[in-house]
């Protein structure tokens, strides 16, 4: 599938649906993630989505979006099918070089203007604590009931909420779908997870990871065409 950003191209599709000799039941897993892939194709095609006022915040939350889908695919990697291992692997690269790349940007582009202020930076942060303390509470109480499993979809969760009050404050569309499709993704794991007899983790780390790297790949092309 492809959708354009602005005068950008973009193709889309699931490397998991292309490893050989996955089953009928792990390919569900695959097709629910290239469907989130596809959803955030058409949800963010309209270039206002992807703007944002200032580079230096776009390239910020490139950063950060590519530092979480880095850490995303590495947690599908705790026990995923094996024909998935590369592709998760591949994941974390690419989300890795995106966030280096954006983290030089941001650096170069420090001194330049931002949506940040005292008010702003005190606001976010509260709802990054509170993001914080609800994944830590979350997760406690079902470590507790023996449902660990389940972890990882708690905290996607809570994470993909989180980002709804934080629009208002950064002035960045984007984060309306990114945060509707990773809470998707979260509440998808789990069924996905058991009709096709996977880890939670890995569909959850998958469908996560990919959209917070489509998010950041997005974020840091809005940057580098204003820069």
């Amino acid at each position: 599938m492809t959708w354009t950003v602005g005068h950008i191209a973009v193709h889309a599709t699931c490397p998991v649906l292309l490893i050989p000799g996955a089953s009928a039941l792990r390919r569900t897993a695959a097709t629910s993630s290239a469907s989130i892939f596809c959803t955030v194709g058409h949800i963010i095609g309209a270039a206002p989505l992807v703007m944002v006022k200032f580079s230096r915040d776009a390239t910020m939350t490139a950063a950060i979006f590519g530092f979480f889908a880095m850490g995303w695919f590495g947690w599908a990697q705790e026990h995923p099918p094996r024909p998935w291992t590369r592709w998760l692997r591949a994941g974390s690269a690419c989300a890795a070089l995106i966030l280096v790349v954006a983290a030089v940007l941001a650096w170069r582009l420090w001194d330049t203007a931002t949506v940040f202020d005292a008010g702003t930076g005190r606001t976010s942060g509260i709802v990054v604590g509170c993001r914080v303390r609800l994944a830590g509470v979350g997760a406690g109480l079902l470590t507790r009931r023996n449902r660990k499993e389940l972890v990882p979809a708690w905290i996607a969760a809570v994470v993909g909420v989180h980002l709804l009050p934080l629009e208002p404050l950064l002035h960045y569309p984007l984060l309306y779908p990114v945060a509707a499709l990773v809470t998707m993704a979260a509440v998808l794991a789990v069924p996905v997870a058991r009709r096709g007899s996977l880890p939670v983790s890995a569909v959850n780390g998958l469908g996560v990871g990919v959209v917070l790297l489509t998010a950041a790949i997005l974020s840091l092309t809005s940057a580098l065409t204003r820069a």
